[in-house]
Formats: structure tokens, C-alpha cells, sequence
């Protein structure tokens, strides 16, 4: 199972304060970081994504990449989803390496697109966790382009838990649909919008830092515009 603590850190007054993210103090910060901590008890395989920028002010694949490497055991796997299927890579020497080889991921592989994510398999048993870290962007909304037809591995761009619905005002038309990996099943669970409304329910929860696939069913380039959740 995984549990997911989304925090914030920011200077006030010369001092620092930690507290969980919350609409209301969310909007008082000017400059902050933070980090999203998934607790996860092995071996189980999480969908992660930063809900943060990076230092090149884009959400990067190959950031969320070295920081669950920091975090990592040698056997981890990652998996990075290419439009089709997912190229596996394996950690070893603190490096993530092309599975069954000693060749580094390279950097032509990992995305540089915001909204990206990952899927990470932990090779130990027992209680762990990974996080994933950043500045916290300041901007109101963010959109994320998913191409015709196609899926794509996302996630929501703040650090706060949000539902299906959070979809649905971003732009989702019917037809479209989602997977979230379940993690007890190590199964992806299928949503697809209809007349409004999601199957399975619009309060399905996507907590902070999780990556999801997105199927975009129209025939042209689809523009979802995620608005800051506090």
C-alpha cells in the first residue's frame, strides 16, 4: 500500500515553518518548496509525478528520476511511459540503467514536458519511502497538452489531492478516459466520462504526486488547463 503527505516549507519573517498544504495559507506564499513523501511497503509498484518545478522552471521526468534514485534500493525499477508502452530501467551503482543492461538511461529518453510522471517498482520488502521535491509554482493554472488519440502519462501540476472532477473542469469531453494504477491490484482501473460524470464516481480521489494515464478520444491536439486546487 502507499500513503501520500503532500508539505510545504516558506520563510516567514526569517523563520522556517512547515505545515501540510492548505487553501488557506497556500496563497500567502511568495517563494516556497516542497516536497510530496509516498510511503510505500514493498515490493508494490506506485505511479508517481512532481507536482513541481525544477530548476530549469519545467517539470522533468529525468528530475523525478534522480531524486527516486536518491531514495532508491539497487532493483528498483522505473518506468517511463513513451506514448505507447513503458521503457523499464533498473537501479544500480545510483544510477538508473537500461533494463538487463549496464548502459545509463539517456537523456533523449526522458521527457521534459510539464505534467509528466512515472511508474516505480520497489525491489525491498517492508516499510520505505520515496519523495519527489521542488519549488511550487506560482502561477493560477497550467495546461498540459495530450495529443489526438493518443494516452499520456500526467499528473496534476500542485501539491494537493484533487478528484476526477478536477479532469472534467479541465477540459475532459466524453469519451475520454483515464487509468489510475491500483496498487493493491497492480492493475490500471479504467474511467471513462460519459453525459458529465465519470464511471466509477466524479469524487475518485488522485492524491498529491500521482501520475495517471489520460486517453485523449477526439481527433485533434486536446488542451487540458489545470487550475490551482488552493
Amino acid at each position: 500500500m502507499a500513503s501520500r503527505t503532500a508539505t510545504l516549507l516558506m520563510a516567514v519573517l526569517g523563520f522556517g515553518v512547515t505545515f501540510a498544504v492548505c487553501p488557506a495559507r497556500a496563497e500567502t506564499v511568495s517563494a516556497a518548496v516542497g516536497w510530496v513523501r509516498v510511503g510505500v511497503t514493498g515490493p508494490v509498484t506506485v505511479a508517481v509525478s512532481s507536482p513541481f518545478l525544477s530548476a530549469g522552471e519545467t517539470q522533468q521526468t529525468n528530475g523525478i528520476a534522480s531524486q527516486l534514485a536518491a531514495d532508491g534500493t539497487v532493483g528498483d525499477r522505473l518506468h517511463v511511459w513513451t506514448g505507447q508502452s513503458f521503457n523499464s530501467y533498473t537501479l544500480a551503482d545510483g544510477a538508473w540503467r537500461i533494463y538487463g543492461t549496464d548502459a545509463v538511461i539517456p537523456e533523449t529518453r526522458m521527457s521534459d514536458s510539464p505534467g509528466n510522471g512515472c511508474l516505480l517498482t520497489r525491489a525491498t520488502s517492508g516499510a520505505t519511502q520515496v519523495r519527489v521535491w521542488g519549488e511550487v509554482r506560482g502561477e493560477s493554472e497550467l495546461p498540459v497538452d495530450i495529443p489526438a488519440g493518443a494516452w499520456r502519462l500526467i499528473g496534476y501540476p500542485y501539491p494537493a489531492d484533487v478528484t476526477l472532477a478536477t479532469l472534467t473542469a479541465a477540459g475532459a469531453e466524453a469519451g475520454d478516459e483515464v487509468k489510475l494504477w491500483d496498487n493493491a491490484a497492480r492493475a490500471w482501473a479504467l474511467h471513462v466520462l460519459a453525459d458529465g460524470s465519470w464511471s466509477g464516481g466524479d469524487a475518485i480521489a488522485i492524491p498529491a504526486g500521482t501520475s495517471f494515464l489520460f486517453h485523449n478520444a477526439s481527433s485533434a491536439t486536446k488542451t487540458l488547463v489545470f487550475q490551482r486546487a488552493y
